[in-house]
């Protein structure tokens, strides 16, 4: 059985009154568990019309090794220049592809927030550490809401970042493709009722869930309002739902309705999910990404920042790892179920 180590069980060692005290203070200074990543298809598709969709042509960034920028590629105006869109990428590493670095003047990248280690400027072969604060250039895209689309040709002094100006923008659709197809396996939230309210367990995730999610996106962009860049969504399913399932490591995945009452999905209208891409959530460099439930369930959806794939990533010379996606819902913790989640291989059928 996958075992997943979730940075919020450390909350369950705290006493039961003092945890109630402390995770309503949170929801009241963070989120009120309103759903604002969904607007729903055929929302605002954005501020970037570039016309029609060209295969990858000439271009000043398109010199990178294997050829040009993307597989299928647009253009922009942006600040008074013309850059690339990627609109598919390459079918093998590096998925993304820039001219090569000049590394005693200039390297290509993007912007990555990297948990404790804070803000990175991530290259083909490393990261380059950034001032959280103070640089203009980084102010200035942050306020334009570009870091989580962009690539970067970062000027360097010393080995350090200076100075940095996008070279091209990653489709969403590029960026959430590595998310296609995966399985997920791990744990989820029981359901219970506390004083006449439905609850979801918060601390203890014992119950194993298998998710599968599909094999192309939604096609109708939705709302650019949150990230300035139309999001597309995947969806997936809870495939043990209503029956058992084989996990990856070959044991049996009960079925979630054999818990009666505290299965999460109790008032579910079908075992449907969705994930999008949301950077910038709460503030700068807050980039996770977002599962809404089945209807029924909550009308809060789960936030994370595992599952969230870079744009700098996909200049490396390896597919994207798709790190644990370890979420709780937005507002009050038990509003919804969390779910800890890890990619898996194999598995799959009944049991």
């Amino acid at each position: 059985m996958l075992e997943l180590t979730s940075p919020r069980r450390a909350l369950g060692a705290l006493p039961a009154i003092l945890l109630t005290v402390l995770l309503e203070s949170l929801a009241l200074a963070g989120c009120d568990g309103a759903t604002p990543t969904d607007a729903g298809p055929g929302a605002d598709a954005g501020e970037h019309d570039a016309g029609p969709d060209r295969d990858a042509g000439p271009s000043d960034v398109d010199a990178g090794p294997g050829g040009a920028l993307c597989a299928r590629v647009d253009s922009e105006t942006l600040d008074g220049r013309t850059i690339e869109v990627c609109l598919e990428a390459h079918p093998s590493p590096p998925l993304v592809r820039l001219p090569p670095d000049e590394p005693a003047a200039f390297v290509y990248g993007g912007v990555v927030m990297r948990g404790a280690d804070g803000l990175v400027f991530r290259t083909r072969d490393g990261d380059l550490p950034l001032p959280s604060t103070g640089a203009p250039w980084l102010e200035a895209e942050h306020a334009a809401r570009r870091p989580g689309y962009y690539l970067y040709r970062a000027t360097l002094s010393g080995g350090a970042v200076v100075d940095a100006e996008p070279v091209a923008r990653i489709d969403d659709r590029v960026l959430m493709t590595p998310l296609v197809g995966k399985v997920l396996e791990g744990t989820i939230s029981e359901r219970e009722v506390v004083a006449g309210e439905t609850r979801f367990t918060f601390t203890d995730l014992t119950v194993r869930v298998r998710v599968e999610l599909d094999a192309s996106l939604e096609a109708t962009p939705r709302d650019a309002a949150g990230t300035g860049q139309p999001r597309y969504a995947l969806y997936g399913t809870i495939v043990n739902a209503t029956s058992s399932v084989r996990s990856a490591d070959g044991s049996c995945i009960p079925a979630l309705s054999d818990l009666g009452p505290a299965d999460p999905l109790t008032d579910a209208a079908d075992a449907r999910v969705f994930v999008l891409r949301h950077p910038d959530m709460h503030g700068a460099f807050d980039d996770v990404v977002t599962l809404d439930w089945p209807t029924g369930v909550s009308s809060a959806n789960n936030m994370g920042t595992g599952l969230y794939v870079p744009a700098a990533d996909l200049l490396r010379d390896v597919a994207p790892t798709v790190q644990p996606y370890f979420s709780a819902p937005h507002g009050t913790p038990w509003s919804g179920p969390s779910l800890d989640a890890d990619e898996v291989s194999g598995g799959g059928g009944g049991c």
